[in-house]
């Protein structure tokens, strides 16, 4: 086929020919695009829906959840917490409580001298320890009273302050039933 159209209106026919081209792929496009819109506006509707529902839901659950037997095991995990603050309390006392029996215990004693009982009190950061006791001699006593000097003045980690004893224990020569005080303060490390 032979075209015998003039260059000038090839051109023309080309561009008439590009222009409905391009016409053609634009409203594909905006057709595309307008779809897509439509699709996301109505996927939005739908999740926006959703959310609806699934919030009418956990209302209900939490409406449930607020039942009589919630409430109770809501009081019984307090109940128990306050259970378990006071046995943390107790089990730290006690570590302090060992201490001072420790300290206690490594104070050298003469034969002879003996404990009847050992009272320990817990205070802050202090313990006061109260003992009583026997000693057949008040020599004895004497040396024991050193012993505790010495562990007074000693550098430990646990300091022994105010040491009492009773001035009527001294009177006695022989067989003395005895008791004394004193205060165990705990240094802390720096």
């Amino acid at each position: 086929m032979i075209n015998l159209l003039p260059p000038k209106e090839k051109e023309q026919l080309m561009f008439e020919s590009n222009k409905k081209l391009t016409i053609v792929i634009g409203n594909m496009v905006l057709i595309s695009l307008i779809s897509l819109i439509l699709v996301l506006f109505s996927l939005k509707f739908y999740m926006l829906e959703e959310l609806a529902y699934q919030k009418g839901n956990l209302s209900s659950i939490e409406k449930d959840y607020q039942s009589k037997d919630f409430i109770l095991a809501k009081e019984d995990m307090q109940k128990y917490n306050g259970i378990i603050i006071k046995m943390y309390n107790f089990y730290n006392n006690q570590n302090k409580m060992s201490d001072a029996l420790t300290i206690v215990s490594k104070i050298e004693r003469p034969k002879g001298l003996y404990f009847k009982s050992i009272n320990v009190e817990s205070l802050d950061k202090d313990i006061n320890v109260k003992i009583i006791g026997f000693s057949d001699t008040r020599e004895n006593l004497q040396s024991f009273k050193n012993n505790l000097e010495e562990v007074q003045s000693g550098q430990t980690s646990n300091k022994i302050e105010n040491v009492y004893f009773p001035p009527y224990v001294w009177l006695k020569a022989r067989d003395i039933d005895f008791n004394l005080t004193f205060k165990i303060i705990k240094n802390e490390p720096r």
